[in-house]
């Protein structure tokens, strides 16, 4: 039986460990506006209602119609919920100094704590050219970069190119299948990319894929992500505090890791 501090034999309260979510959106509009969401209302009642102390967010109109007026509209997020959000600043390398100017804006200056990046045929793909200035400037800031899967190779060949960045591999790569282009393939694939950390939202709620993760590339670089509101957070919560991992890696993933990326950024 665990004593208090005065050696009283008495039940002590385990520490929670703090919850930061690693990958959420804001300006949400999809089906038509059937699902919306991403606001200064609903983003804080998600976070209470799962115990998420944070929430790094990018702009769903950044990635998909205008990155500047999206992230225009994180940063004004980050100002109104300053204790809640943390912003991530959407970049498309094919703007050229546009682009490079957007990540001096809102990373530098702006307080971003990293980018979000979405390489998606035909607007880029992640290994080509254009991304290179903007991959050589985020390797110097430190920052951590939630890339999307879409393909995957072209990711792993960025890593090896720019070894002294930080990838956030959004959903572990993508799917269930076994494959380069699914969760299973990606794992792996990760193992030998120190630079690679999985972001563990996924659509589907596969058994053992926590489990798996930390098997491979070890509890320091799996990170607890929900995409809300894209996907249902409870879910994607569940599957981490379900997973058979010990409770020193479950802090990591839930937390303890994206907080450390975080605190590498240098400006």
């Amino acid at each position: 039986m665990p004593r208090d501090r005065r050696g009283n034999r008495a039940a002590v309260a385990a520490v929670e460990p703090e919850i930061i979510d690693c990958h959420v959106h804001n300006d949400v509009y999809l089906m038509g506006g059937h699902i919306k969401g991403g606001n200064r209302k609903d983003l804080p009642a998600m976070a209470d209602r799962l115990g998420i102390s944070k929430m790094c967010v990018s702009s769903f109109m950044a990635l998909h119609y205008d990155f500047v007026e999206g992230n225009n509209n994180t940063l004004r997020l980050m100002r109104e919920l300053p204790d809640r959000v943390l912003g991530y600043c959407v970049l498309n390398p094919r703007f050229g100094d546009l682009a490079l100017n957007e990540l001096e804006r809102c990373i530098v200056k702006g307080g971003m704590i990293g980018a979000k990046m979405y390489p998606v045929p035909p607007k880029w793909v992640a290994d080509e050219p254009s991304a290179y200035p903007l991959m050589e400037r985020l390797s110097k800031l430190r920052v951590p970069i939630l890339i999307h899967a879409d393909p995957v190779a072209p990711i792993f060949r960025l890593a090896d190119r720019f070894p002294d960045a930080t990838y956030l591999l959004a959903h572990m790569g993508g799917g269930g299948s076994d494959g380069l282009e699914g969760m299973y393939g990606c794992i792996h694939e990760s193992k030998r990319h120190d630079n690679i950390y999985l972001d563990s939202t996924t659509s589907n709620v596969e058994s053992n894929i926590i489990e798996e993760a930390v098997r491979v590339v070890g509890a320091e670089r799996v990170l607890f992500g929900t995409d809300y509101p894209c996907i249902e957070p409870y879910a994607q919560l569940a599957k981490v505090k379900a997973a058979a991992v010990a409770e020193d890696e479950r802090a990591l993933i839930l937390g303890g890791n994206i907080k450390r990326l975080i605190g590498r950024k240098r400006v």
